[in-house]
This record gives structure tokens, sequence and C-alpha cells, in this order.
């Protein structure tokens, strides 16, 4: 478990009951983290939410992925992040979003989040997943049998490592 997560934390909550309902009912991707949720529980970290800046404009809900993959390729300054994240609904869901060098949440989809825990990828290996693919979202990745969680896709090779904080 990455060090430092908030137990009180929704999302991380939700991350680790998902992770132990799958365990339990056999519901695993072989080898590696085994579970989408045990990845990011593993991998990821909190991150900063705030009002969108106003450098920023508003894209469409309901394309989150879409939206932070055109706003990180639009301003190279941000990085790409994955995970889940939480609003004023109350259920966390997978979610997109870009985050600045401080790790300040920049989501161009949502005006109302309130906790965000992912990860965060390098720009080439977004692109290269995403051309792939020919969709957008990278740990999700059913159409090459889950790469980032078997394992078949090392840490050297998709893991942000200019994020100027620590975060979590």
């Amino acid at each position: 478990m990455n060090k430092g997560l908030k137990a009180d934390y929704n999302v991380i909550s939700y991350l680790k009951t998902m992770d132990v309902f799958k365990r339990k009912n056999n519901m695993i991707i072989e080898d590696g983290y085994n579970t989408i949720e045990s990845f990011l529980l593993k991998e990821g970290r909190i991150f900063k939410p705030q009002p969108l800046p106003s450098k920023y404009r508003r894209m469409p809900k309901k394309n989150c992925f879409g939206n932070a993959f055109n706003l990180v390729m639009d301003n190279s300054d941000l990085i790409y992040v994955e995970g889940y994240a939480d609003c004023k609904i109350g259920i966390p869901v997978q979610h997109a979003w870009a985050v600045d060098q401080e790790g300040n949440v920049i989501d161009p989809t949502w005006d109302d989040g309130l906790e965000y825990f992912g990860v965060p990828f390098d720009r080439k290996y977004i692109i290269s997943v995403i051309l792939d693919n020919n969709y957008y979202g990278v740990i999700d990745n059913y159409s090459s049998h889950w790469p980032l969680i078997t394992g078949k896709h090392k840490k050297s090779k998709w893991s942000e490592r200019s994020l100027s904080c620590s975060v979590s």
C-alpha cells in the first residue's frame, strides 16, 4: 500500500472494498497486481482538488478520458492522470484529469470534484496506448489484456517522474 494514504478518504475506502470483493469472488486478472484497484492502491496518490483555473475551458461531461488527454496534449506543462474520483454524489468512479507540476487537479470535465486518487502517466506512454487502442484511457485497457495490471508494461515505461512534489 502507498504510504501516507488517508484511511477516511472515500475513494481509498472504495478501492480497498472493491479489491477485497474481486479477490473473494475470483474476479482477478492473472499475474501482476490482479485488480485495477490493487494497481491504484499501490501506485496511486492523492491529488489536490481546486476550481478549474480560468486559463482552461470546461469540456463536455461524460468524456473525461478524452478531455484530460486533449488538455494535456494542448498544454505541455500538464500531466495526465487516471484513477478514481468522487464528486458530490458520493460514489467514486473511474475518472481522468490533469495535474500541474505541484499536483493541483486541473479537471476540465467536472466542476464538483471532491476527491482525486490516481496515477500520473508519462506523455509518450499515453499517446502510444491511445493510438494503439483507438480509444481513450490507459488503466482499464481490456483490448490489450490490461498490460499495466498484469505487469506486462513495466513502471519504467509508464511512470511520470517529472511531478515536482509528493502529493499523497
